[in-house]
């Protein structure tokens, strides 16, 4: 019997011990922490993982070591990807443009290599409870007339309850396509809790049609360059100067820049505030997309204009266009229309507009806003509007209808800069397609619990535990029960 127990028991030691260790190993992996002055590895709200001193001296590559790309990295290791919560201020100084010699809107990028999609990360600014935005968490960026800044996204990624802060100077540049947000076929979320602000010399700016050109546009592809992706964009909180399925694009037609292969999908809802327009496709008139356009608004509000097709038009005359509506504020909508008033490039083949799911209210709005379309689906009762009226020939705002196609003008930006042809390292305009198919829903994907990572590992610990114990039990009340008989 002694001799037994003493195999048994350094077992059941090292099986507890082993179980012990892999609970807060998985927390670990999936969860950094992040502060601009933050010392720390990240693993706690009080050691938040900080800047690496590099960062602050520009070079090509500096990006790589900010807080947000760090973290990224370091989630990314674990081949899953994770959540990264902002506990404090953490603000974008630079893109990939040298400070001295940039002249036009420069990308700081969000992710320190080109991941794999299948990667997701989540970033927040409120955890197991504790909201750090009550604490001054941000994240930002400093444009300046040299740093003019806009954020490129490159890996799947949900944003909820966080802020977003622009910074701008008076002399900064606001390029024609806005402050773009641009997400380059990686699939973004921006899901319930998004704050977007933006402060002019350091006064904080009130979010109106007025000052809409001094608030991010997101897209659903890049600022500028080709892409060659499905995007697939949704935004249900914050307030925006454009939201867009597609890329950026020029004002003018641009083969060499702002053409996306691919199709593009976005959904507009929940809260959200659109300054501007809201396009299908891609948000200036020389954009194109070679694919299909599939658009739904369910909620949120919309100032401007809706453009089903987006401005730019297509490559060929085959695309199709949805445009599912079936809620949203459009009080101060200025109209839906199938395309944009006069785009660079091809008409699309065939466009719908679905509102047949719309409340009354909703409905009733959409139809006195309708302009074009080949086919309407009307709310049951209701009459179906008259698709052949004109397109309004009064350009949107900030599109560009009369330039002609000017070959030296910055990507994106205005018309005197010069473009960023500083390539990130490893990038790549004409990436090949995406293979990874995107969720057929616009649900933010579910963040795992703390742990999930080593969950089997844990169970199957502990039911080792529990088999041991029942062991001793068995033997001593087998040797008991030898002694009595």
């Amino acid at each position: 019997m002694k001799k037994l127990a003493g195999i048994l028991l350094p077992l059941l030691v090292i099986l507890l011990i082993a179980a012990l260790c892999a609970i807060p190993a998985s927390a670990d992996d999936a969860v950094i922490f992040i502060s601009d002055e933050g010392t720390g590895d990240g693993s706690a709200p009080d050691k938040p993982l900080g800047n690496a001193p590099d960062y602050y001296t520009w070079s090509e590559s500096a990006f790589k070591s900010s807080a947000i790309n760090l973290a990224i990295a370091k989630l990314a290791e674990n081949g899953k990807g994770g959540t990264v919560v902002v506990v404090g201020p953490v603000v974008a100084l630079w893109g990939r443009q040298n400070e001295a010699n940039a002249k036009s809107a420069s990308e700081y990028r969000f992710s320190p290599d080109l991941l794999d999609k299948a990667l997701e990360f989540t970033f927040t600014s409120v955890y197991n409870g504790v909201d750090y935005r009550d604490s001054g968490a941000y994240i930002g960026m400093q444009r300046t007339a040299a740093q003019a800044l806009c954020f490129e996204l490159r890996c799947t990624s949900t944003f909820t309850n966080i802020n977003f802060r622009i910074n701008n100077v008076p002399e900064a540049q606001i390029p024609t396509a806005g402050i773009v947000f641009g997400t380059y076929g990686y699939k973004a979320v921006f899901a319930e809790g998004v704050e977007t602000e933006s402060y002019l010399n350091g006064e904080k700016l009130e979010p109106t049609t007025d000052n809409a050109k001094y608030f991010f546009s997101v897209m659903g592809g890049p600022r500028y360059n080709n892409v060659t992706a499905d995007t697939d964009l949704t935004v249900l909180s914050g307030t925006w100067r454009a939201v867009s399925g597609g890329l950026a694009g020029f004002g003018s037609k641009r083969d060499e820049y702002g053409n996306q292969t691919g199709n593009a999908k976005v959904e507009l809802g929940g809260t959200a505030v659109v300054l501007e327009a809201f396009n299908g496709g891609t948000y200036a008139s020389g954009g194109s997309i070679s694919g299909d356009v599939e658009a739904l608004i369910s909620g949120g509000k919309i100032y401007g204009s809706v453009n089903a097709a987006g401005e730019g038009g297509f490559k060929g005359n085959t695309s199709k266009v949805r445009l599912t509506i079936t809620g949203g504020d459009f009080t101060d909508c200025e109209g839906i229309n199938d395309y944009g008033v006069s785009p660079a490039n091809e008409l699309p083949g065939y466009t719908l507009l679905d509102y047949s799911a719309a409340d009354a209210a909703t409905a009733a709005a959409v139809k006195d806003l309708i302009v074009g379309f080949d086919e309407i689906i009307a709310p049951a009762g209701q009459a179906t509007p008259d698709t052949t009226a004109a397109p309004d020939t009064t350009a949107a705002p900030g599109a560009d209808t009369t330039a002609a196609p000017d070959t030296t003008a910055a990507p994106g930006a205005d018309t005197t800069a010069a473009p960023d042809t500083t390539a990130a390292p490893g990038d790549d305009t004409t990436a090949a397609p995406d293979t990874t198919k995107a969720p057929d829903t616009a649900k933010a994907p579910e963040k795992a619990a703390e742990g999930g990572n080593n969950t089997g590992l844990i169970i199957g610990i502990i039911a080792a535990v529990v088999v041991v114990c029942a062991i001793v039990v068995a033997v001593i009340l087998s040797k008991k029960k030898g002694k009595k008989d």
